[in-house]
């Protein structure tokens, strides 16, 4: 199994994790479970708060989701739910 590690980001940059909002399991960034296998990623990392809500704006329409939003320090700045 991969163990994908937080990434390291500049101070200004956020990381966002998403989850089906039903059951909590972890997306990849392509939507599938997450599962830890080689090539599968679970973090996205957006150059500010502003693009990573936009990306989650666009999203929130069509899908079930909920979101995880951390800052460069790997501490919480926002949860989502849909």
């Amino acid at each position: 199994m991969n163990a994908e590690t937080f990434p390291k980001v500049a101070p200004k940059q956020v990381v966002v994790i998403q989850a089906e909002h039903a059951t909590g399991i972890l997306l990849d960034q392509h939507f599938k479970h997450y599962k830890g296998h080689d090539g599968q990623e679970k973090y996205r990392v957006f150059d500010s708060l502003e693009m990573a809500n936009a990306y989650i704006d666009k999203l929130k329409a069509d899908l079930n989701l909920e979101f995880v939003v951390y800052n460069y320090k790997q501490e919480v700045i926002c949860k989502i739910n849909m």
